[in-house]
Formats: C-alpha cells, sequence, structure tokens
C-alpha cells in the first residue's frame, strides 16, 4: 500500500510538535510534502528570520530556500544556510522507501558566523542595520557540531516514531482484513448451511476419514440422529447401511471408494434409522475437492425411497400377476415359456384347467361367489403344484401350470391333487370342479406352443364329457 504523510501523521499534532519544539529551543522548524509545499505551518521564533520575513522580498528568498530544499528525490540529511547565513537542516521522511516529506530545521547562527555578510543581506532587503544587529545579536547561536547533533536527535526520533506507527497501520490492516475475511467467512457458512437446510434430500458431509463434518435437517429427520450427536464421528458409526437383499453391513471407505471413482451411486441400501426402522434408501457419494483438485472428503446425499420402492415393486408384481388369484398372469407365463424353450429344458409337462360352471355360479349365486371359484381352483393348483413350477390365470376361467423336468405319469398325479383338493373345498354352496388337460414335452425338437396347444384340447374334451355328465344326471332325475 502507498502512504502519505497525512495517513500516517496527524497534521495538527505534528504542527503543535512542531511549535512547541520551537519555542522551547528557538530553532525552527517545517515539515513540506515532496514537491515543495509546507505541510505545517513553519514554527519561527529566531528574531533575524522574523525580521527577514517581515519583508517581502525576504519571505520570497525564504520561500524558494525552502522549496529547494525540500523538493525532488529522498535526500540525506545535509546542513545549508540561507542569504542571512542561517543554518537550515533537512533529511527526507521515507516509508518503505518512499519519499513522502521532507523535514527542514533550523533558524540557528554559526557561533562562528560573521555579522557582516548578515547586514550586507539584511540591507538588501531593506532593513534597517540597527534593527538587523539586534536580530542578529538574539539569534541563537551553535556549533555546527551542536546544531548537528540535534538534528540527528530529532531524525533519528522521528524514523523510529514513523516505523513504529507504519507497523501499528499493518497490524490495523491485517486485523481489519482478517475481521472482514472471518466476517465474510461466517457469511458464507451461514449461506451453505441455511442452503442446506433448504434441500429436501438428506446431505451429509465427511472428510477423507469418514468423520461426519456437517449435515442438514433432512438427514437430521432421514437417519433419526440430531446433528450434534453425528457430527465429528465416524460415519460409520452412526449410519447402518445394509445391502438390501444380503443385509451385509455396507463399509462407507470414503477414500477408498473415491478413489476408484469420482462418485459412487446406489438404490440397493436399507438405512437403519436411529429408532431401529430401516428405510430404502438412494443416495449418491461425490468428492470434495479444493482449487487445485486435492480431495478433501466427500458428500453423501441420499434420499428415501421406501414408498416409491413399494409402489414400484407393486406396478411390477401387477404386471406379471393377476389381482384376484395371486397367480402369474398370461403374459409373465408365455415369458417364462420361452425361457425354459431357449434353454431346451426336457421334459416340461402343462396342465391347462377351465373352471366347471363358471356361468351358471355367476349368475345364480352372484359374481362374488363365481371369483369364490376362481380363488379356489387357483389355491388347488397352488397347493398341487411345487414352489418352483410357473402357475398362471390363463385368461377369464381358465388356469395354466408349466411343470419343468416333470415326467407325464408324475403330472398326473398333480391333476389328481388339483380334483382332490377341489372336491373337498367346504364352506360354500357351490359345487367346484375344473376340467383338466395335460401334455408334455418330451423332446427339445417339440415347441412348448405345440404342448401348450395339446394340453388345451385335452381339455375342452374334459369340459365336454364334464357338460355330458351333468345333462345325462339331469335328464335321469
Amino acid at each position: 500500500m502507498v502512504y502519505t504523510f497525512q495517513q500516517l501523521f496527524s497534521v495538527s499534532a505534528s504542527q503543535q510538535l512542531m511549535d512547541n519544539f520551537a519555542r522551547a529551543s528557538g530553532i525552527g522548524v517545517v515539515i513540506a510534502a515532496p514537491d515543495g509545499p509546507p505541510i505545517t505551518v513553519p514554527s519561527i521564533s529566531s528574531p533575524l528570520c522574523k525580521l527577514i520575513m517581515s519583508t517581502q522580498a525576504g519571505r520570497r528568498n525564504c520561500a524558494r530556500f525552502i522549496a529547494f530544499l525540500s523538493h525532488g528525490r529522498e535526500r540525506r540529511p545535509e546542513l545549508r544556510s540561507c542569504m542571512a547565513g542561517l543554518h537550515t537542516w533537512t533529511t527526507s521522511i521515507m516509508v518503505e522507501g518512499r519519499h513522502i516529506a521532507s523535514l527542514l530545521v533550523g533558524q540557528v547562527l554559526n557561533t562562528e558566523q560573521e555579522i557582516g555578510p548578515t547586514l550586507d543581506y539584511c540591507k538588501s532587503l531593506g532593513i534597517d542595520e540597527h534593527a538587523s544587529r539586534e536580530a542578529f545579536n538574539g539569534t541563537i547561536k551553535m556549533t555546527k557540531s551542536r546544531f548537528t547533533y540535534l538534528c540527528e536527535f530529532i531524525h533519528q526520533s522521528g524514523s523510529l516514531l514513523s516505523n513504529l506507527l507504519l507497523q501499528n497501520l499493518r497490524q490495523c490492516e491485517t486485523i481489519r482484513k482478517n475481521t472482514e475475511i472471518e466476517a465474510l467467512l461466517a457469511k458464507e457458512k451461514e449461506f451453505f448451511q441455511t442452503t442446506i437446510n433448504s434441500i429436501g434430500d438428506a446431505v451429509i458431509t465427511m472428510n477423507m476419514d469418514g468423520i461426519v463434518m456437517t449435515m442438514n435437517g433432512a438427514a437430521e429427520v432421514l437417519t433419526g440422529f440430531m446433528r450434534q450427536d453425528a457430527i465429528h464421528r465416524p460415519f460409520s458409526q452412526t449410519f447402518v447401511l445394509l445391502h438390501e437383499k444380503t443385509r451385509k453391513r455396507f463399509n462407507c471407505s470414503v477414500k477408498g471408494r473415491l478413489e476408484k471413482s469420482s462418485s459412487v451411486a446406489s438404490e440397493t441400501y436399507l438405512l437403519q434409522a436411529g429408532d431401529g426402522s430401516e428405510k430404502h434408501i438412494a443416495f449418491n457419494c461425490s468428492p470434495i475437492q479444493d482449487t487445485n483438485g486435492h480431495r478433501l472428503g466427500a458428500v453423501l446425499v441420499c434420499r428415501d425411497i421406501s414408498a416409491s420402492k413399494k409402489q414400484t415393486e407393486k406396478m411390477e408384481y401387477l404386471s406379471y400377476h393377476d389381482s384376484l388369484t395371486g397367480l402369474y398372469n398370461r403374459a409373465f407365463f408365455e415369458q417364462a415359456c420361452d425361457s425354459m424353450q431357449q434353454k431346451g429344458i426336457v421334459p416340461v409337462s402343462v396342465i391347462m384347467g377351465d373352471a366347471n360352471g363358471l356361468k351358471n355360479t355367476n349368475d345364480f349365486y352372484g359374481h362374488a361367489a363365481g371369483d369364490i371359484l376362481l380363488k379356489t381352483i387357483a389355491d388347488a393348483f397352488k397347493h398341487a403344484c411345487r414352489s418352483d413350477d410357473i402357475v398362471a390365470r390363463w385368461g377369464g376361467d381358465e388356469f395354466t401350470a408349466a411343470l419343468p423336468g416333470l415326467t407325464n405319469r408324475r403330472a398326473k398325479a398333480i391333476m389328481r391333487d388339483i380334483h382332490t383338493y377341489c372336491a373337498a373345498a367346504q364352506g360354500s354352496q357351490i359345487k367346484i370342479s375344473v376340467a383338466l388337460g395335460l401334455a408334455t414335452k418330451e423332446s427339445p425338437e417339440t415347441t412348448l406352443s405345440d404342448v401348450l396347444n395339446i394340453a388345451e384340447k385335452k381339455m375342452y374334451r374334459a369340459k365336454r364329457r364334464y357338460k355330458l355328465r351333468n345333462l345325462a344326471r339331469a335328464f335321469y332325475i
């Protein structure tokens, strides 16, 4: 910073100091700007100088002399004499190598000074000789060495005070800047905390050792931990993440994971909250870097996706399941058959079923009774089939089951179990019966589509036999 004399010193205090020194010592002092004009009013107490300054020519000559001594670049301390023989000592006031002012001390006669030259100069100014002699005799006289020592003392004292004052100013400036920086950092910190608290997702920051540094209000709600209980503690000791399927604990190694990639994201974890509850979360862990690209830590942004995951699972379930019976739907059954066909699984038995009497049940007892009939048949299929068999509702009153690895003989046993379950069903006014057809794929060349067609034809034949028996029974009755 470039300083001026006025920034470092009080001009009024300097003036008072100069005046007091002049009155005490009889020596005049003035501080002038580097370009010549006085900064302080000259402190004049010498009778001879006062006499000379009473004339216009004397004032003009003194001003030129002062301007000559103070003007220009840095001056080393030197002693000069004016036209009246008065000694003046001048030196530059320097701050950080820059000339900010000049100090002039003078109006002193040398003890060896002869009066003649002084009288001649005063006479040229039109001053009476008697007055000139009185002024000459009344002016302080001292040896050149004594005057120089006195001026050196003033110069060194002023330099010392200048340096101390400059140091104080620098310290004040440093304190001011530090205060401004601290205020700015506090404001930025407040803005940062306000910002992350305004984010709906949970935000947690950690250093490279996994120590929690900050977290927002949403993180408190999600995790069940208060900010003061989590900050400055290892993330892994506060927040428990489990793999969704294996339920193994997830070790959140910030350093290790961020060294492998720029970010880590996943939607397959469960968060154990502070109250013991578990929540499905989606999170993204990204590095925090300084301006040089050095990683300082990580920011973890996560949100509770339990509701959306549950809704997604429900939609996925409904897209492949029948809402009434809970069995797979036809779309899923066809996909499963395509998969078994591509894998070349042999044997594969297929059972097709059609609910007997559904129309009459709906007409006589209502659709609620018809729904009971369908759900009972669905339960019969689920009861008789294995857990890895594919059982589906094929259409309105039709069912099908794909039995991979089952021979025709063993599949017939499952058909008997289905009939037995339906016959034993109690608690309704309706008779539960189903027409079944069975076909088996026994060679890789046979397609499951052909097997399904064969099973369907057998089912329809069984359906016709059921209707003929009921017709004969009605005729007999």
